[in-house]
C-alpha cells in the first residue's frame, strides 16, 4: 500500500486491505467514521441527548434533539420548524387556499423592510417572501399584483419613494384597481 501515490483502502483495497467497517469497536478518522456516521465506533456526539438542538446537531445527526426529518409524501403535515407546508408540500399538508389580489398585496407589502433594509434609503425584500405571496395569488388576480409590484419597484428604484405612504400615492391606480379585482 502506497499512500504517497494516493492508494488507501478505497482506491487501492488489494495493495492496502479492506477498509475499517463501522461497527468493529475502533472510532477511525482515517475512514472517516465520527460520531455522525459511525456512532457505535465513535459514541454518540457531543451534546446530542440534552434536550438542545444547537450547533452541528440536526434531525439526521440526532434526531432526540433536532427531531426526525421532514419527508414530503409520508401523509403527515410537519410544519413545526417551517419544513413542510401547503407551498412546498401539498401531498402531505394539502393545497393552500388562494388569495385575492388585495390579500396578497396585504403579504407583499409585509415582505418589504421599508426601515431601509437595503441601505441608502432602499427598502429590503425579503424575496422568498414576495415569492410565497405570489404563489398563492388566484391566478386571474396576479397580473394586477404584478401591476403593484413593478410600480412599487420603478418607484424605490427612481428614487421617488422609500416608504408605503409614497408607494400608496404613486401607485394609486394600481392598488385601486388591484383592491377592485374579485379574484379567486
Amino acid at each position: 500500500c502506497r499512500p504517497e501515490a494516493g492508494e488507501d483502502c478505497l482506491t487501492c483495497a488489494p495493495d492496502c486491505g479492506d477498509c475499517p467497517r463501522c461497527g468493529d469497536g475502533m472510532c477511525d478518522a482515517s475512514a472517516s467514521e465520527t460520531c455522525f456516521t459511525c456512532e457505535d465506533d465513535c459514541g454518540r456526539c457531543t451534546g446530542c441527548g440534552d434536550g438542545l438542538c444547537r450547533g452541528t446537531e440536526n434531525c439526521a445527526s440526532c434526531n432526540l434533539d433536532c427531531g426526525v426529518c421532514s419527508v414530503c409524501g409520508n401523509m403527515r403535515c410537519e410544519s413545526a420548524g417551517g419544513f413542510e407546508d401547503c407551498i412546498n408540500c401539498p401531498a402531505d399538508c394539502g393545497m393552500c387556499s388562494l388569495r385575492s389580489c388585495s390579500e396578497s398585496l396585504t403579504c407583499v407589502f409585509g415582505c418589504i423592510d421599508f426601515g431601509g433594509g437595503g441601505g441608502g434609503g432602499v427598502p429590503g425584500f425579503d424575496f422568498s417572501c414576495l415569492i410565497d405571496c405570489f404563489a398563492l395569488t388566484c391566478t386571474d388576480s396576479r397580473s394586477f399584483l404584478n401591476n403593484v409590484i413593478n410600480c412599487s419597484i420603478g418607484e424605490f428604484a427612481s428614487g421617488t419613494c422609500s416608504d408605503l405612504p409614497c408607494i400608496m400615492r404613486e401607485c394609486r391606480g394600481e392598488i385601486t384597481a388591484c383592491f377592485a379585482d374579485r379574484g379567486c
